[in-house]
């Protein structure tokens, strides 16, 4: 990482060139998975707020999904 940088700044052409197209890729990427992204993002504001809303609920739902590796091994 730290090459790219020095590279980037003492002007190097190639890296230039190398960022630009970087992000290039980048947005279009974000462009064509947008509408994904949103549903994500609305996603996880609706399961944060039932969370924070209803904890006793959550905390039935995480213990019944926590594995105990001691209770599952045998006892002596």
């Amino acid at each position: 990482m730290e090459i790219i940088i020095e590279l980037l700044r003492t002007g190097n052409l190639a890296a230039w060139i190398g960022l630009l197209l970087l992000a290039i890729i980048v947005i279009k990427l974000l462009f064509k998975f947008s509408k994904l992204l949103v549903l994500i993002g609305i996603l996880v504001a609706l399961i944060f707020g039932f969370v924070a809303l209803f904890p006793e609920c959550t905390e039935l739902v995480t213990n019944l999904l926590r594995i105990d590796t001691l209770e599952i091994a045998p006892t002596q």
